[in-house]
């Protein structure tokens, strides 16, 4: 597997080891299942597998596409925190709330102590989903 795919899964997987080799595993038995007879998947081909099926799982979770915006947002912004309802277009707290708790719950945004209070990140798939790079 090419260093550079490892690096960035591990960059957007904001350094969780077991998510960069649930994907490269992913990545290899895709990978392989179409092209058999070779040893190397080019970086840009990897990258694109990896963003597909990454958006085919999010897209099977059948979201809200209010909650997308959320997640598509979070990846830009590098973590959502609840009080911040109002630049995601929100009328409400709660209703922020719940669609952050949601998307928590659903396994696309880990949960993690900032100073005093508490930011949503996304993880590795929402970023290979959302990503540019990708």
């Amino acid at each position: 597997m090419p260093h550079e795919v490892v690096s960035w899964l591990y960059e957007l997987s904001g350094g969780e080891v077991r998510a960069v080799f649930n994907k490269l595993t992913d990545l290899v038995y895709s990978y392989h299942a179409t092209v058999p007879s070779t040893k190397d998947v080019p970086v840009k081909v990897a990258k694109g597998i990896l963003a597909d099926e990454a958006r085919r799982k999010i897209e099977d979770m059948d979201i809200r596409q209010n909650h997308l915006n959320v997640l598509r947002k979070s990846v830009s912004g590098g973590g959502t925190r609840l009080g911040e309802y109002q630049a995601y277009g929100f009328k409400s707290d709660p209703s922020f709330g719940y669609a952050v708790q949601k998307l928590y719950n659903l396994g696309l945004l880990r949960r993690a102590e900032e100073g005093k209070g508490v930011v949503y990140i996304p993880v590795a798939d929402a970023n290979l989903a959302f990503s540019k790079a990708g």
